[in-house]
């Protein structure tokens, strides 16, 4: 049980007005006042340039503290060539904004799930089949249903220099899971770019 801040700090505590939108405020607000409806937020927790055999943990939206709405894999790291990233380190995430860059990030999530189905890109009708089916597989993904969860993939992730801001980014490139394990990786080299 909470001490009542009376007990706790020996001085009546005055209760708690909203204040109003506009104007003066009519009483002074606790600092706290926020906590009411107050959300917790989780920083991801990203990969670093390398090769890895992932398993999908979850997969999940949520909404920002910048606003826009996003997709996120949770992933586990079976097998990795970057000495930093090592098997049994803290889950990783994999974020794609959907309300930014829409179609950038369909597109993104569309190659995920290609490596997922083993799918080949080139074979258009297979590509279309899983395209009409996407939603109905991305909505039973992020519910209790969890039904990409356990799938294992391979993932190479390289850095690039943003347009214009002239700052990196990740670039995550996934391909079906062969149970081998990732290449070594040269002392102090980046992961080479997909070709």
């Amino acid at each position: 049980q909470y001490p009542q801040p009376q007990q706790a700090y020996g001085q009546p505590q005055q209760p708690y007005a909203p204040q109003p939108a506009y104007g003066p405020p009519t009483q002074q607000a606790s600092i706290f006042a926020g906590m009411r409806t107050a959300t917790i937020f989780k920083a991801g927790n990203y990969y670093q340039p390398g090769i890895y055999n992932v398993e999908i943990i979850r997969c999940k939206t949520l909404q920002t503290r910048k606003g826009p709405l996003g997709f996120v894999v949770e992933l586990k790291t079976l097998a990795s060539n970057n000495p930093a990233e090592q098997v049994g380190g803290p889950d990783k995430s994999w974020y794609q904004d959907m309300s930014t860059y829409p179609q950038i990030a369909q597109s993104e999530i569309l190659q995920f799930l290609l490596a997922i189905y083993k799918i080949d890109q080139n074979d258009t009708a297979a590509v279309e089949q899983l395209k009409q089916n996407s939603v109905a597989i991305l909505d039973a993904a992020v519910s209790d249903q969890n039904v990409l969860g356990g799938q294992c993939l391979r993932l190479v992730v390289h850095m690039k220099k943003t347009k214009g801001k002239g700052g990196d980014f990740s670039v995550h490139t996934w391909s079906p899971y062969d149970g081998t394990e990732p290449p070594p990786m040269a002392a102090g080299a980046p992961a080479p770019a997909p070709t």
